[in-house]
């Protein structure tokens, strides 16, 4: 037996000893050498509470290396607090690993001397008062203040005091205490809500004046009042208003952004994995502090984003992926094919250099592939392909998801400098892209896809096409700011606000400045072309490099809305290649009702025309005027001593460069204008069957309503008389006519003016 068991201890010895041996020298654990305090709060109210977990501490390990983080992410401990309790100095302790530092913090009793709104409300009220003025960047319709009930609506005062010992009034930061107390709207009254009915519609976290609605709540008024808490703070005798309010609707499914990383929540369009930088740091799920769960959870789970304040949208905290780095695959491909393209009229200039931080962009297609043979080939380095996570093109995509702007702004950061002068840092992130437009060596043509908001229905995406088989979306009372304005010559491209391919856009109230282009609509759905209906009202876009709105097969219903200042046509509708035998209606339409204001004087010098070389079109067009000397109408305006001539729409067959063309190809697409009865005013018609008894002369044709011209270029009129009508009172016209021999007929619409007798 005793034999029996030795051999047994002799066999677990030995793998013991096989088990030390294969597990290795562990490895060595950093030291920590010393702590520091990199963020604290110092002031704090009598009786506040300090978020310890929120202080940000500096590590310095024995090896020289160093990590930020808060007291929470490192698990330190507090082995002292502090003393809130009373007015005066106190200090605490934090230790992390053995080492320990101290902070003093002073604690006051505040005496308010201002007691008021928060800054995002009287934002909100400023925008207000800009209504119906003549100031391009105000809103032109009024509407109430929304608010969802995904996650908590954040409501704290602005409040202004003195500390003891200090003449000093100055703004006191943190969480106002208050007592709130929250109305409903009934019957054109508000009434209190208490107990039971209180909680039907919404519970208040008083730590943190947050208001958590319910379903319940969903499209009612409310009031919020808000008393500042005396037994808080010492109340200033001159401090008269001691109760302030705001009134909301609360809107079902919204979720309330407050920061960029918000709008995160519009993303579930986007490719797994590309946002996981943003939405989970360092592996950690983020939680903004309005919401009761990580961020990540609340995509594909609202139907609204409701802003409440302007966003600078910041390069830095979208993913990186969708920038191009050091390194990456095909990225010394796409610098090798880069041309060096014209700057201005007489210089070239390199711009492969600032590719990194540079946005991705290139002319898509499902069946491309991002490889660097394929790179080669066809001289553009991306293409949207089942190998790139990034693409979306969009720094926000949905396939549902609307947005509420509550009258604020979303800007894209900075501008596009003059690159000739190598402004640029090498490496930072910035929204433009360099990129080539295919047009040959000498093109000086930028070429964006990117946008600030998509908006893509994949319709088997859009949470309500089980009831109504149409991918609506909305946007409403919110102002956009970009970076390429009218004037911009520099390559490469700004981004665009909007693009989308969606059944139904509506958008309300939008202001829209500074892109490439404003608003493109790209109906191309599942790999086949649908209708897609999209309403602008009380709108306001202005100062883009190309156009407002670039319609491919889409239908654009225009009411109410001020469009100026683009430098090129202010509409473009593009047809698609393809053929037809009958006239439809999936051709790229744009009705406008007679209250729009529509301008986009041009001379055909601007750098729109210059890129694609339609300079000389205009100067064509601008010769046409005299087909109208015998009427009371012009197309010229004259300013700065120069033509000019207000091109509202071009209406093109087949593609949307209009020097190459297919001349076989079939186009259906219209401008019309109607009046507020829906009445049709105008209606320029580009078909083949319209145009086909001029075909064969190769004449210009001159339409206005149901006045129609044809000329041959030799004086002679081949058909129509009423434009020749010394009362022709018309206000648009449109000009049917070719490029090239070789080329199909495109229409220009124009605005015409009174002409002025000599």
């Amino acid at each position: 037996m005793k034999r029996k068991f030795a051999i047994i201890l002799i066999m677990l010895l030995a793998l013991t000893c096989i088990f030390v041996a294969c597990k290795g020298p562990e490895k060595p654990t950093k030291e920590v050498v010393s702590i520091e305090i990199v963020t604290a709060k110092t002031k704090y109210s009598v009786g506040d509470t300090i978020s310890y977990d929120a202080v940000t501490l500096k590590v310095t390990y024995d090896d020289g290396t160093t990590e930020t983080k808060t007291v929470r992410e490192l698990g330190a401990t507090v082995t002292t607090p502090a003393d809130t309790s009373q007015i005066g100095e106190s200090t605490y302790t934090l230790t992390y690993k053995g080492k320990s530092v101290n902070h003093t913090v002073y604690v006051v009793e505040y005496t308010v001397t201002k007691f008021d709104t928060p800054e995002f409300w009287k934002d909100y009220q400023q925008s207000q008062k800009g209504i119906g003025n003549d100031n391009e960047s105000s809103f032109k319709v009024s509407a109430k203040y929304e608010v969802g009930n995904v996650n908590k609506f954040i409501c704290n005062p602005y409040i202004e005091g003195f500390s003891e010992g200090s003449e000093t009034s100055e703004a006191i930061e943190g969480t106002v205490k208050i007592i709130p107390s929250v109305f409903v709207l009934n019957d054109a009254t508000f009434k209190l809500l208490e107990g039971s009915e209180l909680a039907q519609y919404v519970t208040i976290d008083n730590q943190n004046n947050a208001y958590q609605f319910t379903e319940a709540a969903a499209g009612k008024t409310f009031k919020l009042e808000m008393t500042i808490d005396e037994n808080a703070y010492n109340i200033s005798s001159n401090l008269t208003n001691k109760t302030i309010s705001v009134e909301f609707v609360v809107v079902d499914d919204g979720y309330n952004v407050y920061e960029q990383n918000g709008l995160a929540v519009m993303t579930d369009s986007f490719k797994d994995g590309v946002w996981d930088e943003i939405l989970m740091p360092e592996g950690t799920p983020l939680t903004l502090p309005a919401d009761d769960k990580p961020l990540k959870e609340y995509i594909g789970n609202v139907s609204w984003i409701i802003l409440h304040g302007n966003i600078t949208i910041d390069p830095d905290l979208l993913p990186s992926s969708f920038f191009w780095q050091e390194g990456e695959n095909g990225i010394e491909t796409a610098k090798a094919n880069m041309p060096t393209v014209f700057k201005g009229t007489d210089s070239r200039h390199d711009f492969s250099k600032y590719l990194v931080g540079s946005l991705k962009d290139g002319l898509g297609g499902s069946t491309r592939t991002n490889t660097d043979e394929y790179l080669d080939n066809e001289k553009i380095y991306l293409f949207e392909g089942s190998g790139d996570p990034h693409v979306q093109k969009a720094l926000y995509v949905s396939s549902y998801v609307s947005l509420s702007g509550n009258f604020f702004s979303v800007n894209v950061e900075g501008s596009i400098s003059d690159l000739s002068e190598d402004k640029l840092t090498t490496g930072e992130r910035h929204f433009f892209t360099i990129i080539w437009d295919g047009c040959g060596e000498n093109s000086k043509a930028p070429l964006g896809h990117w946008s600030i908001f998509k908006f893509q229905s994949t319709r088997d995406q859009a949470k309500d096409l089980e009831d109504d088989n149409k991918s609506s979306i909305s946007m409403k009372n919110l102002s956009m700011e970009g970076n390429m304005t009218k004037t911009d010559s520099t390559v490469p491209s700004g981004i665009m606000s909007i693009n989308c391919s969606v059944d139904e856009l509506t958008l309300n109230n939008i202001i829209a400045s500074r892109f490439f282009t404003n608003m493109v609509a790209d109906n191309f759905l599942n790999g086949a072309y649908a209708k897609g209906d999209i309403t602008i009202s009380n709108s306001r876009l202005f100062d883009s490099y190309s156009n407002m709105l670039y319609a491919w097969r889409a239908h654009y219903t225009i009411v109410n809305c001020e469009m100026k200042e683009a430098g090129g046509p202010l509409f473009i509708l593009v047809d698609g290649n393809r053929t037809s035998a009958t006239e439809d209606e999936k051709g790229p339409n744009i009705t406008v009702d007679d209250k729009s204001v529509l301008e986009s004087y041009c001379t055909g010098d601007e750098d729109w025309y210059a890129q694609y070389g339609a300079g000389a079109l205009i100067s064509t067009i601008q010769s046409l005027d005299g087909l109208l000397l015998s009427t009371p109408k012009t197309i010229l305006k004259s300013s700065d001593g120069k033509n000019r001539i207000n091109v509202i729409a071009a209406i093109i067959p087949g593609t949307d460069t209009i020097l190459e063309s297919n001349p076989n190809i079939d186009t259906h697409g219209y401008f019309r204008k109607a009046d507020d009865k829906g009445n049709v005013l105008a209606d320029y018609r580009m078909h083949n069957d319209y145009l086909n008894s001029v075909k064969a002369l190769g004449a210009v044709v001159l339409q206005s309503g149901i006045n129609t011209l044809i000329y041959d270029g030799t004086g002679d009129y081949l058909k129509g008389s009423g434009i020749k009508d010394p009362t022709f009172s018309a206000d648009t016209l449109c000009i049917y006519m070719q490029a090239a021999k070789t080329c199909p007929y495109f229409g220009v619409v124009l605005g015409l003016l009174d002409r002025v007798q000599a």
